[in-house]
């Protein structure tokens, strides 16, 4: 009986997973909503792709003016269960589905170690194993694939900082690493802060305590140390670009609360469809209040059981309660704005990152464990749990038919001003109102066959009653999660995609006529999902660009440059991409400098479809113009400026408008201590021996020193270096190191001397060799903590 209920949980969960992706794990369906739909499961086929090709690629030449690949940490290039995982599968949406299904497993493994770790017993272990991962705030991180790895690794690391303030062994040391180390390389760092602020607080209540030892102090050192260690290559990189970020050099506090969860939402912790739904037809209720937001997960349900167990929990006064119990208000109320920002203005460096949402993995893990060291104490609690049982049926009686009555009323109708959403339509009230009614009335027989269990568990056999419960939570949880599935088949959206365009050296940009067609926020329709998903894919929305192999310059990426948002804010000032008759050669000369030559437009059509709704679709193009677009470019005439951190609005847009204004601009601006150059104008002549995205060789010849221009962003990793060579191409002397300087505040300028030159240009960030260095001695060191120890003879 020991391991039949962990068994099957196990069984459960797994049949439940299979259940909801179904037949995306063969390939007949994929994900499609949110951001695993247009923005993980093109780039992780394209970072797949590139691994492929080169077992190290580091730059990304496909987003805006090229960044680096490893730098925005949400690409997870170093994190090994996603390279095995991309090695097993080619399709990339078969890939991803199983990439999300295995953490979700890891998400149970992880809590069922940490539930038994906290003194839970079989049954509440498998109580946990099946919450967690079904649990609202967790499950629906499906769609947003990094932070579904963190909430994977969570418990295991919160597990592992308590046994080691506890009872510190080697391999506890190792686990504790690798478990903090994970999330960094899957591109969410913020798990592992969150889970040092936390183990923070707990050694600060041990050393209260006075059971804070040395031993224990030396292994919490060793193992955060060891997860620095690990995760070295992938922090190292995300500090260095996220050093020119926007996130670091401009104030973005005012989007730091997005996705903040309001306090009226904790209703759902009761009743699940309370907000109501999101798509495919659109019913979420919650949006109507004001300061509502936007939706970081469609219900924080996990279980009326467990919400019963941890409640009562909370109330035994003769149990204290410990750092497990006080995850889950912790988590709660970091979720609140206010209190988010409370945190991220009195802790170092944390204001950084974004979205209070992300604590809600934290509470419902301190849920997950309060139930699971709770359950065993039914039979003596039974009296006050039924009571509580009764207490909230009410409440969620009460709370489902004032919300049913208030979405049916016809005078709150009138009286709100629903906004439409821009991809699933107006508001239906009329389902809200169903979505709750069916939900309030699931919760109260659910509440009434708990009450009778509990009741009868002394007459009932152990074994019967202990799988019945469990059973039961399978099905509660199973019929929560099923509504959150957003999934579409395959074949019927390639039955609507546009041929694909053949990929070009240069850059397209993506322009609209409609950014969304006008129809969509007047009707509702059971196949908006499709056709959300196939317009985005034929728009190249977020970075399905990346399957095409197509290099996009307004792109969507994770992490942008502080340059990059100055240019846009300039290219806004000067009205660049305005329709205008009289901006037409302005247009076409930015485009020029930016190594524009074709561009995406999207308009939306009705297409012959049984109810005849608009999708997007694309005309590829040329950039009209009489101006020549090259990703290389020779200057005879420059001006110098000396290096700068930031890039002011003001210093851009006066650039922006040089190269807006006239063919007779004054020279490019070159980011160096030396003074301005002026040669001859003679052009040189540039051929091509070899280009990668990572390094390119050329051969120049030139009768006269000039600057050479390379229109790839220059984050300080670039190198270049020039050796002579004779009329044959053949190298007659030693290689020369010459400085990469930023040009125009953006590209790659290099000073070319006169005569017959081969360029060898290449990206190697600085952190590389010594990052890998610390990795490899960790590795080494993981492997003797793990090895058991030898026997003395």
């Amino acid at each position: 009986m020991r391991n039949g209920c962990t068994g099957s949980a196990y069984l459960l969960l797994v049949l439940i997973l299979a259940a909801l992706f179904g037949p995306a794990l063969v390939g007949e369906e994929r994900l499609a909503f949110r951001d695993t739909s247009h923005f993980y499961t093109p780039l992780y086929e394209y970072v797949a792709h590139r691994q492929y090709e080169q077992w190290l690629p580091l730059w990304n030449p496909l987003d805006l003016t090229g960044l680096p690949l490893v730098g925005e940490t949400t690409t997870a290039v170093f994190y090994p269960p996603r390279i095995v995982v991309y090695k097993l599968f080619d399709r990339p949406d078969v890939a991803i589905t199983w990439y999300l299904l295995l953490h979700l497993i890891l998400a149970g493994v992880a809590i069922h170690i940490a539930a038994r770790m906290a003194g839970a017993k079989p049954l509440g272990c498998a109580l946990a194993i099946l919450v967690y991962p079904l649990c609202g705030p967790v499950f629906f991180l499906t769609y947003n694939v990094p932070f579904l790895v963190g909430a994977a690794w969570l418990p295991l690391a919160v597990a592992g900082g308590m046994r080691l303030r506890s009872r510190p062994t080697r391999r506890w040391i190792s686990v504790t690493a690798l478990a903090l180390a994970m999330p960094i390389l899957a591109g969410d760092p913020q798990t592992t802060i969150h889970v040092l602020l936390i183990g923070s607080v707990a050694i600060f209540t041990t050393i209260c305590r006075s059971r804070f030892t040395r031993q224990s102090a030396l292994a919490l050192v060793a193992a955060f140390g060891l997860a620095i260690a690990l995760a070295a290559p992938q922090w190292a990189a995300s500090i260095d670009w996220g050093g020119q970020s926007s996130r670091v050099l401009t104030d973005h506090s005012t989007d730091r609360l997005d996705f903040s969860v309001p306090l009226w939402h904790w209703i759902e912790l009761l009743l699940p469809a309370a907000s109501g739904r999101l798509y495919p037809i659109y019913s979420r209720i919650s949006h109507g209040i004001p300061g509502d937001g936007r939706t970081w997960a469609l219900t924080l349900y996990a279980g009326l059981l467990p919400l019963v167990l941890a409640l009562d929990r909370w109330q035994c006064r003769w149990r204290r309660l410990d750092v497990w119990d006080n995850l889950l208000p912790l988590g709660l109320a970091l979720s609140l704005g206010a209190v988010y920002s409370v945190l991220a203005n009195l802790t170092p460096g944390y204001g950084a990152f974004r979205y209070p949402g992300k604590w809600l993995p934290v509470a419902m893990l301190g849920l997950s464990i309060s139930a699971a060291r709770h359950v065993r104490l039914i039979s003596c609690r039974s009296i006050f749990l039924r009571r509580k049982l009764v207490v909230l049926a009410t409440i969620g009686l009460v709370a489902g038919v004032c919300i049913a009555i208030s979405t049916s009323s016809d005078h709150w109708i009138a009286s709100s001003r629903w906004p439409a959403d821009r991809f699933w339509g107006p508001l239906r009230l009329d389902l809200a109102t169903k979505l709750v009614t069916a939900s309030t009335a699931r919760v109260v027989l659910l509440a009434a066959i708990l009450w009778w269990l509990v009741r009868d568990q002394p007459r009932l056999r152990q074994a019967w009653w202990k799988y019945s419960l469990l059973v039961l939570v399978s099905l509660d949880l199973f019929v929560v999660t099923r509504g959150q599935m957003a999934k579409i088949r395959v074949a019927d959206e390639n039955r609507w995609l546009i041929p694909v365009p053949e990929p070009t050296d240069n850059r397209g940009l993506r322009t609209a006529v409609t950014q969304w067609p006008d129809a969509w926020r007047e009707t509702s329709s059971e196949d908006r999902l499709l056709e959300v998903e196939v317009s985005q894919r034929n728009a190249r929305f977020g970075r399905w660009h990346l399957v095409d192999r197509q290099a996009m310059f307004n792109s969507m990426t994770s992490l942008r440059s502080q340059r990059i948002d100055a240019l846009w804010s300039a290219l806004a000032r000067q009205n660049v991409f305005q329709k205008s008759t009289q901006l037409v050669d302005s247009r076409e000369r930015v485009n020029a400098w930016l190594g524009i030559d074709h561009q995406w437009i999207c308009v939306p059509e009705t297409v012959a479809r049984s109810e005849s709704e608009p999708l997007v679709v694309l005309t590829a193009g040329p950039v009209p113009g009489q101006f020549e677009t090259s990703l290389i470019k020779w200057h005879s005439v420059w001006r110098a400026t000396p290096p700068q951190r930031r890039i002011s609005v003001d210093s851009m847009s006066a650039r922006v408008g040089e190269v807006a204004s006239s063919d007779d601009s004054p020279g490019p601006l070159l980011e160096t201590n030396r003074l301005a150059g002026s040669t001859p104008d003679q052009p040189a002549k540039i051929q091509w021996l070899a280009k990668s995205d990572d390094d390119a060789t050329l051969n120049i010849g030139t009768n006269s020193a000039g600057l050479l221009e390379i229109k790839q962003f220059q984050d300080g990793n670039w190198h270049a270096a020039i050796e002579p060579i004779d009329e044959h191409g053949a190298p007659i002397g030693e290689a020369i190191t010459v400085i990469v300087n930023r040009l125009d505040y953006l590209f790659m300028g290099i000073e070319i001397p006169a005569g017959d030159w081969r360029l060898c240009v290449w990206y190697r960030p600085w952190w590389l060799v010594p990052s890998g260095a610390t990795w490899a001695m960790a590795m080494v060191a993981i492997t003797w903590l793990i090895a058991p120890p030898r026997k003395k003879s």
